[in-house]
């Protein structure tokens, strides 16, 4: 069973696909139901390197969302 970190952690995460352009919210649900670039392709009307490309830029863009935001207090080797 899920702890209550990861029912909010999967929360943060479903907020952050429901926000994304129409399109990249629906590469990002069917590339996360395990569909491959070609049958995403297939469906979305993309060619498969730009359904690779975008599964990558998006993937970046949620990845820097969801991170905890930085500390203030980190040197930066200052």
């Amino acid at each position: 069973e899920a702890t209550a970190g990861e029912r909010h952690a999967l929360a943060r995460l479903t907020a952050l696909i429901a926000g994304l352009k129409p399109i990249d919210r629906q590469v990002m649900l069917l590339y996360l139901e395990d569909l491959d670039a070609a049958a995403i392709a297939e469906i979305s009307g993309l060619s498969p390197g730009a359904v690779a490309v975008k599964i990558h830029r998006i993937k970046g863009v949620l990845a820097r969302r969801f991170a905890p935001p930085a500390s203030g207090s980190a040197s930066h080797g200052e």
